[in-house]
């Protein structure tokens, strides 16, 4: 299963290459893009696997928003026939609790009923959903995420539990993928669905 913004079920994740397929599908009420549309298909023309590593310190039970997008960390592709692959692993003591959430204020791990979804406010809530350090330790990738041109951006809460400063370091590995809209009917390799399809 590969979720559009964010898989953390996927332990063996396809790294995406030359001549590979990736198929889009969403509901029939959202769309990804002007330029990408449900059922669409493209091929990878080429590909260049680029290294990333962003520390962050944090001070005691302290907390900050990281924006994927271009607002902030910049690891959205700025051309339409350009989709980055990012893969994402930490280094970390496991002091740390992360959010994800999309569209900002949207938590992508939340229940049915109103009040359950994840709160920094609220000791009982701050647990739902969250995702740990050792869910994906480096060097063992196990968190995918699928970035495009002038989506919707993916926020993640960084929050450090411990009471003293710690820090805790995202490695990613960032596959660009240079891609071709086909018409073909061929069986994809990936197929990237749209996270509404998660939250209901």
């Amino acid at each position: 299963m590969v979720i559009y913004m964010f898989d953390i079920s996927n332990n063996n994740i396809n790294f995406l290459k030359r001549n590979d397929v990736i198929e889009f599908i969403s509901s029939s009420t959202s769309e990804f893009s002007p330029y990408i549309k449900s059922g669409d298909k493209f091929i990878v023309e080429r590909n260049i696997p680029i290294r990333y590593s962003l520390p962050i310190i944090l001070s005691g039970n302290d907390i900050t928003m990281l924006d994927f997008s271009n607002e902030q960390l910049k690891l959205y592709p700025t051309s339409i026939d350009t989709i980055y692959q990012i893969l994402i692993s930490f280094k970390s003591d496991n002091n740390f609790i992360l959010q994800p959430m999309i569209p900002s204020g949207k938590y992508l791990y939340r229940l049915e009923e109103p009040t359950m979804f994840p709160s920094i406010n609220d000791p009982n809530k701050i647990t739902i959903g969250e995702i740990k350090p050792y869910d994906s330790p480096y060097p063992d990738y196990k968190i995918e995420l699928i970035t495009l041109k002038d989506f919707e951006p993916f926020i993640m809460n960084v929050i450090n539990t411990n009471s003293e400063t710690d820090k805790i370091t995202f490695e990613f590995i960032i596959n660009k993928l240079k891609v071709n809209k086909i018409d073909e009917n061929i069986t994809p390799n990936k197929v990237v669905y749209h996270y509404d399809m998660y939250q209901w």
